[in-house]
């Protein structure tokens, strides 16, 4: 992993080079959507108050818990699945954004598993289901994928990808959290960005997207400003 000193040169430059985070010169209309209608979007939603009750939120994290609730309440998936070895409570966030989607929810750590049931117990969340091995996994369609995988064996992460390409359609986003954490997560990024089958990426540094439209003949990768 980067050290601190690392982290920050990169985040700088990111800053500096990354496309302007209001939208402007962004030529692709659905990123344009995307970030005007997304990431500008500067709503205090009705359930934040709730969610970020839970203690054990970590509160660096909380604008990109907030960004992951937007994205499920904006594009409304059907079934998602989260892969999540984080305290961030992200689970929460995405099946709060859509009450009425159903989020499979994959955790490695039994301890942490238990906490986040009693939280989204807690939080009235019946839209969450556990599954406990790949098997389970390949049962459905995702229209929406969060990873993260916490740790440095990205083989874990570009595994995950591959098992679940043959289950994502061409309206599925894909979130990956920690792609700048150090050069191997880097490497992996850059790996799942030319996929035969993502035709868009965005990287908003903390988090890449990866979107698999057809209408995108040639793949585009943005670099945007969040």
């Amino acid at each position: 992993m980067y050290s601190s000193l690392q982290k920050l040169i990169k985040y700088i430059t990111y800053w500096l080079t990354a496309a302007n985070g209001k939208g402007h010169g962004i030529h692709s209309p659905f990123v344009f959507q995307f970030v005007t209608d997304i990431l500008n979007d500067n709503r205090f939603f009705y359930a934040f108050e709730t969610l970020e009750a839970i203690k054990s939120q970590q509160q660096e994290f909380r604008k990109y818990n907030q960004l992951l609730f937007k994205i499920v309440n904006y594009y409304q998936p059907k079934t998602g699945l989260c892969i999540d070895e984080s305290t961030n409570n992200t689970i929460n966030y995405l099946a709060a954004g859509n009450s009425n989607s159903q989020i499979f929810y994959k955790e490695n750590n039994l301890s942490q598993e238990k906490n986040n049931v009693e939280n989204y117990q807690q939080l009235y969340l019946e839209n969450v289901f556990l599954v406990d091995d790949l098997s389970l996994m390949k049962t459905h369609q995702y229209d929406l994928v969060y990873i993260n995988t916490n740790n440095n064996n990205n083989n874990e992460l570009e595994n995950y990808f591959q098992i679940l390409v043959p289950y994502l359609t061409a309206q599925s986003i894909v979130i990956i959290n920690h792609i700048h954490l150090g050069k191997q997560f880097e490497v992996t990024w850059n790996n799942i960005q030319h996929h035969p089958s993502v035709t868009l990426s965005i990287d908003l540094f903390q988090l890449g997207l990866v979107f698999f439209r057809p209408e995108n003949k040639v793949p585009q990768h943005f670099t945007i400003r969040f």
